[in-house]
């Protein structure tokens, strides 16, 4: 989405180009072979003559057989236990694995308890993420119009959070545009563009001036406003730089010094524009409204 909703409209407008766990042990299982010796005890009694030597005899033969089943027996019981040992260091390492994986699940518990208490400002942040990039797409393309016009769309630098030092002493409605690169990487956007410097001390007036009535014996007369129809003024100075400016949105700064204001040349700007026989309540026609603006309002522009 950032690929196609931002990143390519971006380029678009402007081309790239280059610019300046805790393991526990069992015990050990020791297998205790008790071997019981079979003691046989062999009662033989004493008797006389040869079924007695034949009796003993056959007692001795059945002892080397029962010896001879013991050492079997023996040898099938160290086995066993041979095989007891394998199974107990088996068990051994099961229980060390049974550890890991308890350890490794608790670490994984903990993070999806963390992923869960942070899900809802998560999603908030996609979702005010997504309907940013949504928006950038119409937005982009508008300001690539108004590029190649050499204008700047202000609410463009206002969605890259972009501001100027000057602040409202250079304001962007007036600036122009010139060139723009996106870097190799597409990481880096380079805008170039010019703005003007107001100048907040000069202030352009308009005259709205009153028909005044001038009396004599038998006429009246109308005098009227004849002076300039407006004029840059200082407000830190008493003076005037220009008048009579034609203007539409903007007026570059006069090139001439700053003119003082003389009071005696103010009755200059006023003349009789005609007279005639009094009548009565003729006074009258000369009963105006005007509205009245103060500065700055209606009749205030910044001058650059």
């Amino acid at each position: 989405m950032y690929e196609e909703y931002f990143l390519s409209e971006i380029e678009n407008m402007c081309p790239r180009g280059s610019f300046n766990i805790v393991q526990s042990r069992k015990k050990r299982f020791v297998f205790s072979l008790l071997i019981a010796t079979l003691c046989v005890s062999v009662i033989v009694p004493i008797a006389l003559g040869i079924s007695a030597q034949v009796t003993a005899s056959a007692a001795l033969s059945r002892t080397d057989s029962l010896t001879a089943t013991m050492n079997k027996q023996e040898g099938q019981l160290e086995e066993i236990a041979e095989k007891l040992n394998l199974h107990a260091h088996a068990i051994e390492e099961l229980q060390d694995g049974i550890n890991s994986f308890r350890s490794k699940f608790d670490a994984h518990e903990k993070d999806y308890n963390i992923l869960k208490a942070r899900q809802s400002s998560a999603s908030f942040i996609i979702s005010y993420v997504t309907s940013k990039l949504l928006d950038a797409k119409p937005l982009i393309r508008d300001t690539a119009r108004k590029w190649k016009q050499h204008k700047l769309n202000i609410p463009f630098f206002e969605y890259l959070n972009v501001s100027m030092d000057c602040g409202q002493d250079c304001p962007l409605n007036h600036g122009y545009a010139q060139s723009c690169r996106l870097s190799s990487d597409r990481k880096k956007l380079h805008l170039q563009f010019t703005v003007p410097i107001v100048n907040q001390t000069l202030k352009l007036v308009e005259a709205d001036p009153f028909r005044i009535l001038h009396q004599t014996e038998n006429s009246n007369c109308s005098v009227e406003y004849s002076g300039p129809r407006n004029a840059i003024m200082s407000t830190n100075k008493n003076c005037v730089y220009s008048v009579n400016l034609d203007f539409h949105d903007i007026i570059l700064s006069p090139p001439s010094k700053c003119q003082p204001v003389i009071e005696e040349e103010r009755s200059k700007y006023f003349h009789v524009a005609r007279c005639y026989p009094k009548r009565e309540n003729d006074a009258l026609e000369f009963v105006q409204v005007l509205f009245i603006y103060f500065i700055p309002c209606r009749y205030q522009m910044s001058v650059i």
